[in-house]
């Protein structure tokens, strides 16, 4: 009595409607229940559900695992969440601009994650900051990008912190990062972990790998870098190609070398204190707006040390000899890369157009005084008609990743150039001032920020807007 096919029959009938599929009371039941007696359909009902009451199930095994990653940042404040939808999303928001750099690095310094809820609004903020976003952005842009790359594995884990044991797991530019701080502390050792991992990375990050090991290069990383002549990758040679003429002692850079002193000129000056001044005796066929890309390209990767030797000159002697503009960026650019910071001050003395030097320090490994360094030799607001650019600002943030000093932003603040700022009308207010607005507030340090607000309420609330939440976003996540 009830067997599959019986039960199988029923729960059609019952499914289905009785009306469409009579019940095959007589033939399941085995005669038991009367096919036209009262309520016989009731009865089977009944009788099927007890039977279902009493087949034996198998238990479902659930299986606890544990999170996919851990991220113990805290959640930014409820206030501060509005206000970072507000200015990092949406068609007035700005992602890239000095504002959202300082929001992402003080969210990183303060260990706060964006909110769950937030990541779908927030998703050219997190894509573009993840670095400084915590192990949650990391697995959220990971997430997206292998939805989009048609790739389900993820070579990468989500670590706040990686060492010697799960360094290979880490973020691209967790993994850069990494060799750097090894480089410093020993640059043999390594050189041996990205040789041992070289050969399962991606083109991407064996071209970031080997630029990390600029920090610390000498002779005998030339072995290795002679290997990746024949590497599949471009980015990957030219990075190699670019440190193979950096090496002290090479014939590459005996060659590089020689080239940029036949560029320049030395005259000698003066009658009683006798000096010279060196010039760029740059090729017929560069034009003056080239000028500076054709310097920085040329002399890239020669010291000032060689430099002055093959001048038979000290390095003080060349850095106050330059008689040309572009010859001083040049040194000024080098300055940096060697943490020379009286000499960027000598260089930068009465001038105010060191900015282009940024374009070529970005991925240096600056040391402790760069910050008040550069801030002294870029910063000169005696000497400027006009404030710079919003996008000039931003590029100074993202490579110093620090606010201004209070005396320079408070010299800033003082200014004939500040005063002078365009403030447009309601109706047709001056984009340009509204962005070094906003580039203000992000580079303002916490103990101006009043001082800065009280100076907005000159410019219109179309011009401020930006910036007036941008000082408050800062307030919040600060004082949480």
């Amino acid at each position: 009595m009830l067997d599959a096919a019986s039960v199988e029959a029923l729960m059609r009938s019952f499914l289905l409607g009785t009306g469409r599929q009579p019940v095959p009371i007589a033939k399941a039941f085995d005669g038991l229940l009367a096919a036209g007696a009262e309520k016989a359909e009731l009865q089977a009902l009944a009788l099927l559900g007890q039977h279902r009451r009493f087949l034996r199930r198998w238990a479902r095994r659930v299986e606890i695992r544990g999170p996919a990653f851990e991220d113990g940042r805290a959640l930014p404040p409820p206030a501060a969440r509005s206000l970072m939808v507000s200015l990092l999303s949406g068609k007035n928001g700005s992602v890239d601009d000095t504002l959202a750099y300082a929001v992402a690095d003080a969210l990183d310094r303060r260990k706060m994650k964006i909110h769950p809820f937030d990541l779908p609004r927030l998703d050219a903020f997190v894509r573009l900051h993840a670095d400084s976003l915590g192990t949650s952005a990391l697995a959220w842009v990971a997430r997206n990008a292998a939805a989009e790359e048609g790739n389900e594995d993820n070579p990468y884990s989500f670590v706040e912190k990686i060492d010697v044991s799960n360094w290979q797991q880490g973020w691209p530019s967790q993994k850069a990062g990494f060799i750097r701080e090894q480089r410093r502390i020993d640059a043999g050792k390594a050189r041996d972990l990205v040789i041992a991992a070289f050969a399962s990375e991606r083109a991407p990050v064996r071209a970031s790998l080997v630029k990390a090991l600029a920090v610390g290069l000498s002779a005998e990383d030339a072995p290795f870098l002679e290997s990746l002549a024949t590497d599949r990758a471009p980015s990957v040679r030219e990075a190699a190609e670019v440190l193979r003429g950096r090496l002290p002692g090479s014939a590459a850079s005996a060659r590089k070398l020689q080239d940029c002193i036949s560029r320049i000129k030395v005259q000698k000056t003066g009658l009683l204190r006798r000096g010279r001044a060196l010039s760029l005796d740059y090729p017929a066929t560069i034009r003056p707006y080239q000028q500076l890309p054709w310097a920085f390209q040329t002399f890239a990767g020669i010291g000032l040390g060689q430099l002055a030797e093959g001048l038979g000159m000290s390095v003080e002697e060349v850095a106050k000899g330059a008689n040309d503009a572009v010859l001083g960026l040049v040194l000024a650019a080098q300055a940096v890369r060697e943490s020379r910071w009286p000499l960027l001050a000598g260089l930068s003395e009465g001038r105010s157009d060191l900015w282009p030097i940024l374009d070529q320090v970005e991925d240096a490994d600056l040391g402790e005084g760069a910050v008040p360094a550069l801030q002294a030799a870029l910063i000169r607001p005696a000497l400027w008609s006009e404030l710079p650019a919003a996008a000039q600002w931003t590029k100074l943030y993202t490579v110093l990743r620090a606010p201004l000093s209070p005396a320079t932003f408070k010299s800033i603040m003082m200014s004939k150039a500040w005063r002078a700022l365009p403030a447009g009308t309601d109706d047709s207010p001056a984009a340009p001032t509204a962005a070094i607005l906003s580039a203000m507030a992000a580079l303002a340090p916490a103990s101006e920020r009043g001082d800065l607000r009280a100076a907005l309420r000159s410019f219109g609330p179309a011009l401020t807007s930006r910036a007036n939440q941008g000082l408050n976003l800062l307030d919040l996540i600060d004082s949480a």
